[in-house]
């Protein structure tokens, strides 16, 4: 696919979200240039709010988070309200319920990806914890006494 163009006025880039071009999120120069030496695919798009792309390796990432480098358990806080506007004076790291480092899954293969995402999927169970536990243990803890 090829790349959308991009404007670019003074130190602020305006990426578009579609090929339309009626959306644009807007970031700063240097924080742009920096996404593309990641390997972030510079035709983004707007999903559930946030502003997504894939990364070189296939995988699809915040930009935001990628950008303040958000952890697990951290979210990145839009000052004014606008989640659109990624530039770094508007963003803030909070703590928060998140189960990504997007970032780091950048670095990450396809195999790598894969064997995280099932991991993970396996230890959030609904909320809950994985016990693996035999058929004995299960008789002993839920039997009448």
């Amino acid at each position: 696919m090829k790349a959308r163009s991009v404007r670019i006025e003074g130190n602020t880039v305006y990426v578009p979200l579609a090929r339309d071009g009626t959306r644009e999120a807007v970031i700063d120069f240097d924080d742009f240039r920096d996404l593309q030496l990641l390997g972030l695919n510079p035709n983004w798009h707007s999903k559930g709010g946030n502003v997504m792309a894939l990364g070189s390796n296939g995988v699809l990432v915040v930009v935001s988070r990628v950008l303040m480098d958000a952890k697990e358990g951290q979210v990145v806080s839009h000052e004014n309200k606008d989640r659109l506007d990624l530039r770094r004076g508007n963003l803030s790291l909070a703590a928060g319920f998140s189960v990504n480092h997007d970032r780091a899954l950048l670095s990450l293969d396809r195999a790598e990806r894969l064997k995280a995402s099932e991991d993970r999927r396996s230890e959030l169970s609904m909320g809950r914890p994985i016990i693996k536990a035999s058929e004995d243990s299960f008789d002993k803890l839920f039997s009448p006494a």
